[in-house]
C-alpha cells in the first residue's frame, strides 16, 4: 500500500514539473539581442505549448480525483489504482512531449550562440534571485 501512496504522489509531482517550464518574456528576449519575427515565433510556440500543457494537466486533474476518491475506500482498489495510473501516463507523457518539442523549436529559432547567452543569463539570474531572498533577510534581522 505505501508504494502505491508513493506512486500517487509521484503522479501529483509530475504535474507540478510539467507546469513549470521555461517562459520567455519579451522583455527578456529583446535583452538577448534577438530581432522581433524570432520573438514572436517564440512567443507563439510558448503559447501553443502552454495550451497543450494546460490541457494536459486538466485531464490529469481528472484522473487525480478519480484517484483520490477510489482512495478514500480504506481499502482500495489496487487493480483499478493502477489502471487508472496506467491510463494518466498518456496525459503526462503529451505534456512533457509539449514542453520539450517547444524547448527544441525555439533552441533552433534562437541559434546555439543566442541559446548559450540565453542559458547563461538565466544562471545569472537566478544566482541573484536567489541571493536577494538572503539579503533581505540580513536586513530584516538587523533592524
Amino acid at each position: 500500500m505505501k508504494r502505491k501512496i508513493i506512486v500517487l504522489f509521484l503522479f501529483i509531482a509530475s504535474v507540478a514539473w510539467i507546469s513549470a517550464q521555461d517562459l520567455f518574456t519579451e522583455t527578456f528576449l529583446g535583452k538577448l539581442g534577438l530581432p522581433q519575427n524570432k520573438i514572436e515565433q517564440i512567443l507563439d510556440i510558448q503559447s501553443t505549448s502552454r495550451d497543450q500543457i494546460k490541457e494536459a494537466a486538466l485531464e490529469m486533474n481528472i484522473f487525480k480525483a478519480q484517484l483520490e476518491k477510489i482512495l478514500y475506500n480504506v481499502n482500495p482498489d489496487m487493480g483499478k489504482v493502477k489502471k487508472l495510473l496506467e491510463s494518466s501516463l498518456k496525459y503526462r507523457l503529451q505534456s512533457e512531449l509539449a514542453a520539450i518539442e517547444a524547448r527544441v523549436k525555439i533552441r533552433q529559432i534562437m541559434g546555439e550562440k543566442d541559446w548559450d547567452r540565453m542559458l547563461q543569463m538565466k544562471k545569472r539570474l537566478n544566482r541573484i534571485n536567489k541571493a536577494q531572498p538572503q539579503q533581505e533577510r540580513k536586513n530584516t534581522h538587523g533592524k
